[in-house]
């Protein structure tokens, strides 16, 4: 039970000539059992994928980091975050340098971090902002990210947000970038 030369299935593929795995399948369950065949088969297309993230975050980042790896993607984390798991200085080392210093600008500055990120972002398919509970704020996305959610959508680059858009004031500037929610499943990631 082949199909004819020319014909195509339900998703427009060619049809492929195969024998029933079972004499009770009718052509119309055995056009699905091959197109989910082959789609099980077809290797999914590794992404370049960003993570923007609070540096707070840094457990969480080479979490998911490690579980997008693993899964054939190229992830590119922050400099800071990469930096702390490199063992050159510990999160803990560095809120306090953050705290005594202020709020930080000084790092961003002296290492370019805003521009990087960009350059960074822009030789990517995706971006994937890791939005976890900070400060009270369930979902926290702080303005460094929002700035790295911008320079995405502005160079049509996917969004991914592991959790839903977070209540906060600029709500509406991230729904406006239709970002993909994830719901924390990182198998939804396309």
């Amino acid at each position: 039970m082949g199909c004819r030369r020319g014909l195509t299935g339900r998703l427009g593929k060619p049809c492929r000539f195969v024998r029933p795995v079972s004499s009770n399948l009718t052509p119309t369950a055995l056009l699905i059992f091959i197109e989910r065949s082959e789609q099980s088969s077809s290797p999914q297309k590794n992404m370049k994928i960003v993570i923007c993230a609070s540096i707070s975050f840094t457990n969480k980042i080479k979490e998911v980091a490690d579980q997008l790896s693993e899964k054939g993607h190229i992830v590119e984390i922050p400099f800071t975050s990469q930096r702390i798991i490199n063992g050159e200085f510990s999160l803990e080392q560095f809120l306090a340098e953050k705290q005594k210093n202020g709020d930080g600008a000084f790092r961003k500055i002296q290492d370019n971090l805003i521009k990087r990120y960009y350059e960074i972002i822009k030789n990517a398919d995706a971006i994937l902002v890791i939005n976890i509970d900070k400060k009270g704020i369930e979902n926290y996305i702080g303005g460094n990210t929002l700035i790295e959610m911008a320079f995405a959508h502005v160079l049509d680059k996917k969004i991914f947000l592991l959790n839903p858009i977070p209540e906060i004031s600029y709500k509406d500037e991230i729904a406006a970038m239709q970002p993909i929610i994830l719901d924390n499943d990182l198998f939804k990631i396309r």
